[in-house]
Order: C-alpha cells, then structure tokens, then sequence
C-alpha cells in the first residue's frame, strides 16, 4: 500500500472531524439551549467588523458584493434589500427573518435559490452556531426596531432580543477624543518594531506598507495627530488617508543623531463612525534605511 502523503492525511483529518462535530453539536433548531447573556455584545463591531469587514471586503470603500458592513446605518442598507449577489433573496427579510440571505451566507451548505454558493466569511473561522444564534437574535431585532420606530435611523451594533433598547454600539452623544495605536492597525507590510511594541515600521524586506483602520468614534469634527518617529539614517515618506482622501503626504525629517518622536498635526478633519483610514509608508534606503516608523492616531474633539 503507498503511503499517504501530508495532503491526504489532512483531507481525511478534515473529513473525520466534520463528522464527529455533526453527529455531537446541536442544530440551530434548538435556539433556546443559548442564553440571552450568551448575546451580550454589539455584533455589527465584535462579529461583522471584526470578521467581514477586512481590507478588500465589506468595508466602507469598494465593498465586496455592495455591501459595507462598517459604516453607521447598517439597518438602512440591509432590512428589506435584494442581496447584490442573489437578486431572488432580502440580506434582511422582514417578512421571514430566518431565510433572510445573511443568515443564508453563514450557515452551513448555503444556497442561492438552487445553486450552491460559497459560506462565509471567506478568511478565518466559520462563524459557531453561537455566533449564528446571535446573528438571528440580532436581526429580529432589527426589524422589531424598525417597525417601531417607522423608518427613524437605527443603531445596527447591538445584539438584543426583540424590543430591547440599543447598546452603546451606536453613533449618537457628542463626539469623543480618543486614539487608534498603530500596531492595532491591519497591517501589511508593516510589522510590530521588534525594539519597542507600541511602534510600527516597514519590514526591512519591503520598500512599502500600509496599516488600515475604520474610525470608531462618533461623527463629528476632530483635530487629527499623526505620532511618528523621525529617525536619523533617512527620511522616509508617509501618507494618511481618510475615505481615500488625502489628508497628509510628506517626507519625515531626518534627525541629526538618533531616532525621535515627532507629531504631524493637527489636521481639521469630519470623520463619521466607520470611515476608511489608511497609512501608506515608503522606507528611505539611500542609506541604512528608515523605516516609516508610527505610534499612533489621536483624534482630538475641538474644545
């Protein structure tokens, strides 16, 4: 008999656990084996941001499928709207909220109409019958909340049972000042500086990076602060956006001895609750090379 190669072995692996997981957990049929406390997050910035709306999905600029799951108002651009990629279902339905095309998406063997499509969410982990529980809790909530409040703009953060109140997932209240720390930043071609955790350079491989965010304040207008580090073996190039404006795009100054910290800013920038913010980096290697260190975003409420 041949020997198995790595590949089969894992596809067998794969197969025997898809077996074992189905014949031990309950079905969704049982909603009632979840308790309510098992719900107590906001699920549009724990599950959908977190898990769908990464760089190339359903984000604010160019969403995957038309469907932006980050900004404010989800409710409006999902109760009672045809899926873009299944004309034939409601990514929402409020007449029966369980065949609502986004549960479809993320339950096992989906389809649309007859057809086989692929489940999501297409990188990292398949959402747990937990996580889809909460999802069919959220959306019900959803459509109680519309109907109740007869078209006025929803919170579509929080996870609640029908008639509940919304969560502080939502965008209201006067504007905060806070910080976004930039090795929380999706990153790539940047990396963690190996020297000092709370800094990000460019990998020493690469010439270029970007680190990528949503803003997760409320709307209003904000004094934005870009801290970063000049560094003295060069002067590597920087650029923030912000919804694919350009809100700076300059050349660090290169100090004399050794690496400093520096504040660009601030910039007079509105921001709403879920826009794009983006850094580019460009490492200055005429030298030893400068790395396009940053620290972090603050975003400063105008007193």
């Amino acid at each position: 008999m041949a020997a198995m190669g790595w590949s089969a072995w894992w596809q067998v692996g794969w197969a025997l656990g898809g077996l074992a997981l189905a014949s031990c957990a309950p079905g969704l049929d049982t909603p009632e084996r979840f308790p309510d406390t098992l719900c107590d997050f906001d699920l549009q910035e724990d599950l959908l941001v977190r898990r769908c709306g990464l760089p190339g999905c359903h984000v604010p600029f160019e969403p995957r499928a038309e469907l932006d799951f980050v900004s404010g108002g989800l409710a409006e651009r999902i109760v009672d709207v045809p899926a873009s990629t299944c004309s034939s279902q409601m990514i929402v339905d409020s007449t029966d909220p369980d065949a609502s095309f986004l549960l479809t998406r993320v339950r096992p063997e989906p389809h649309c109409d007859s057809e086989p499509i692929q489940r999501m969410p297409l990188l990292g982990n398949l959402l747990s019958d937990r996580e889809i529980e909460c999802m069919r809790r959220w959306i019900d909530g959803l459509i109680t909340a519309s109907e109740r409040d007869a078209g006025a703009p929803l919170d579509a953060g929080a996870v609640r049972d029908a008639g509940s109140v919304p969560d502080a997932g939502s965008d209201a209240g006067p504007p905060q000042s806070l910080e976004i720390e930039a090795e929380d930043m999706t990153l790539e071609g940047y990396v963690v500086d190996p020297d000092d955790a709370n800094i990000i350079r460019l990998d020493p491989g690469v010439t270029m990076g970007t680190a990528r965010s949503t803003f997760p304040g409320v709307t209003g207008d904000y004094r934005l602060s870009v801290h970063v580090i000049a560094e003295f073996d060069g002067a590597p190039t920087l650029t923030l956006l912000v919804d694919a404006e350009t809100v700076l795009s300059e050349a660090l100054e290169q100090t004399a001895a050794m690496n400093e910290p520096r504040i660009l800013g601030p910039f007079m920038v509105s921001m709403e609750r879920g826009d794009a913010i983006e850094i580019r980096g460009v490492a200055d290697t005429s030298s030893t090379g400068a790395w396009a260190r940053v620290d972090k975003l603050v975003f400063e409420v105008e007193p």
